[in-house]
């Protein structure tokens, strides 16, 4: 795939997710957030398997197999992926739409940190002066201000760190499987199953509850997730 085909794929997944904040948000109204994400990543990996498969059975016909490496590192997107949206739709309950997608965008910076910490990979320079233009850029979009900190931004700001431990791991995954779908499916499986055994613990979700965020559950699950992660990780193999 072309760079700048692979860029404009992670931009439109972008525009995707910054969308979402809204409607995980208004959902909160009627569900808990794991029940959100619960049913999201549910919804996800049904709309998403199809593609998984055959993105499977592509690899595995010619004889490739994951390895023991491999199966730890998806496993350990998998659990950043919960963590981190577990992390974020709770705050989301806590802190505004703006300072959410705000603080969420820390993990700009959080990302080539990460890479840094897993696998002694420093960063290109042009990140040096890119990753700080580009959170200062999308302070002043998101209003160039800054509501004192409470609890939701905490979380939103531990969240960012889990965000970028996901773009890397994906990133990662990714490139050395050639599976993009498959291992997003994977992901998206695991955060639904955790999602909704906290849900059914905690939050006593009703049918009626979730019948009501049912826009907010098809953009949240089938564009920001299904759509938007499958872009992101088949983008992260060529940038």
């Amino acid at each position: 795939m072309p760079h700048p085909v692979a860029v404009l794929l992670l931009l439109i997944c972008t525009m995707f997710w910054g969308f979402a904040f809204v409607a995980q948000k208004t959902a909160m109204d009627t569900m808990g957030p794991f029940s959100f994400a619960g049913v999201r990543y549910a919804l996800a990996a049904l709309v998403t398997l199809p593609f998984a498969i055959w993105d499977y059975r592509r690899r595995t016909t010619g004889g490739f197999r994951l390895n023991r490496r491999q199966i730890m590192l998806l496993a350990g997107l998998s659990l950043a992926l919960f963590i981190a949206n577990g992390l974020q739709q709770t705050g989301l309950l806590h802190t505004t739409v703006t300072n959410s997608g705000f603080l969420t965008s820390l993990y700009v910076l959080f990302t080539p940190l990460v890479a840094f910490i897993a696998m002694r990979a420093k960063p290109h320079p042009v990140v040096y002066i890119g990753a700080p233009m580009a959170v200062i850029g999308i302070f002043y979009l998101n209003g160039g201000a800054l509501d004192r900190l409470n609890f939701g931004d905490a979380l939103m700001i531990v969240g960012a760190f889990f965000w970028g431990v996901q773009v890397f791991l994906l990133g990662t995954l990714a490139r050395e499987t050639q599976m993009p779908v498959f291992v997003s499916v994977v992901s998206f499986a695991v955060t639904g199953f955790l999602s909704s055994v906290i849900a059914l613990g905690f939050e006593a979700p009703t049918f009626a509850g979730i019948a009501e965020g049912w826009i907010e559950i098809i953009y949240a699950g089938v564009l920001s997730t299904a759509v938007a992660y499958s872009l992101q990780a088949i983008g992260q193999q060529h940038v």
